[in-house]
């Protein structure tokens, strides 16, 4: 008898430990996720007590520009930061005439509306790239090189100046064979890629966006 309630007490109270036990790790695992919840409700308040716009893109404010009310119903980023995004550009001119560049608006203006209307900086809150692919080639060239190519590149200029805000620029090099165009043609900063369609599927496996002008 007294052999089995030694046991019996045994049994007890090692039910009662293990039991102590879980419910000290549901405890924990509580805390822990009350403390994510917590936490992601304070990055959403950080979100909604983000001033937007921060500055103006044409100096005038949001409702005076489109009508009273605008800046009521306009939705500002919510996901800041790193925001990361990469350009395709597979051609060269966005018309017939050739008086516009392809993709290179859509460089510049993103580059606007998060540094002016969001107050975000190049290279800490966003990061923009571009992938010349295609006809895009040309937009790799450097008309100034020793090396002249026998294409002229209408948009240097402009690739330079995206250049100078930050925008990385990479040339396909199965582009760059068909185009005839090796590393002494190209602007200086302009890097190579192996082939534009798979640096684009590892870029948005690296959590870039894919855009598509």
């Amino acid at each position: 008898m007294l052999k089995f309630d030694y046991y019996f007490y045994i049994s007890i109270g090692g039910t009662f430990m293990i039991s102590k036990l879980f419910v000290v790790i549901g405890l924990l695992m509580g805390s822990f996720f009350l403390k994510g919840v917590d936490a992601s409700a304070k990055d959403d308040e950080k979100v909604k007590r983000v001033k937007c716009p921060v500055g103006l893109v044409t100096g005038m404010s949001l409702d005076k520009e489109f009508g009273a009310g605008t800046s009521k119903i306009t939705q500002c980023i919510r996901k800041i930061p790193k925001i990361k995004a990469v350009f395709e550009l597979n051609r060269t001119c966005a018309d017939q005439a050739c008086t516009r560049a392809y993709g290179l608006i859509n460089l510049r203006k993103s580059i606007k509306d998060y540094e002016v209307t969001h107050g975000l900086k190049s290279g800490v809150d966003f990061e923009l790239v571009a992938i010349m692919l295609g006809n895009g080639n040309t937009l790799s060239i450097n008309n100034d090189s020793a090396t002249k190519h026998p294409r002229v590149n209408p948009f240097q200029a402009e690739v330079q100046a995206l250049m100078k805000q930050g925008v990385k620029f990479f040339l396909c090099q199965n582009a760059a064979r068909a185009g005839k165009i090796v590393k002494a043609h190209i602007i200086p900063g302009v890097h190579f890629v192996t082939a534009g369609v798979t640096a684009l599927t590892d870029f948005q496996q690296r959590g870039f966006a894919l855009i598509h002008p």
